[in-house]
């Protein structure tokens, strides 16, 4: 999240009490994300990226994703129906195949380099000291135009629109399901970075510039 939590707060129309103390190029799963609960759309929270299911008993399944067609699965069945949340962004990563073992990175953003959500669901989770801490997956649907040729899944990103119809609890999970589509190609583009992406401890904005064979 490169937009500090001020920008986000005047785009969301939500307050905050946390906020990054510097920007994050490069967020990796179980770290904190800002987020907004259909239980309190009025504020945006920190929650861990990625959730544990609570049919697995060994505690080893840990998703960071959810398909937009496995909402009717026991691990998601509920939480579409209750638990939906907002996950602001200003772009996102995918990694294209080349040759062998390599991939190129990519980032995408909108046009208007501006913010925008990701559909996702939320629970509460136990940390190890006994507290509830909101945890997060982001909705991936079928790509668009624009990213599948790098990736045959993208996020379900909504327009500011769908984002209140998103979170408003009168919105049935059969009519949220119908919101989780390509988000329109011709908002989006993209272009190759830097493989200092691949590793998690890099996070300056070094990442995010365009790789020098990119066009």
């Amino acid at each position: 999240m490169i937009h500090p939590f001020r920008d986000l707060s005047q785009r969301f129309s939500a307050g905050y009490n946390d906020h990054y103390e510097n920007p994050r190029f490069n967020i990796r799963p179980s770290q904190p994300i800002p987020a907004i609960l259909n239980s309190d759309p009025k504020e945006i929270v920190f929650t861990s990226w990625g959730i544990h299911p609570h049919y697995d008993k060994t505690g080893k399944m840990f998703f960071i994703n959810a398909r937009d067609d496995s909402m009717d699965k026991p691990t998601w069945k509920k939480m579409i129906r209750e638990q939906r949340c907002l996950i602001p962004a200003d772009g996102f990563y995918e990694w294209q195949k080349t040759t062998g073992k390599t991939k190129t990175p990519y980032r995408f953003e909108m046009k208007d380099k501006g913010l925008f959500a990701f559909a996702g669901l939320w629970q509460l989770e136990e940390d190890e000291r006994g507290n509830e801490i909101p945890h997060t997956v982001i909705i991936t649907t079928t790509p668009n135009s624009v990213v599948e040729d790098v990736h045959d899944r993208m996020p379900a990103i909504l327009s500011k629109e769908e984002e209140e119809i998103w979170l408003n609890p009168d919105t049935d999970a059969d009519e949220a399901i119908k919101l989780l589509n390509p988000y329109p190609a011709s908002k989006m583009h993209k272009f190759a970075i830097s493989t200092l992406v691949n590793l998690p401890s890099n996070d300056t904005e070094e990442i995010i510039l365009p790789a020098k064979n990119s066009a």
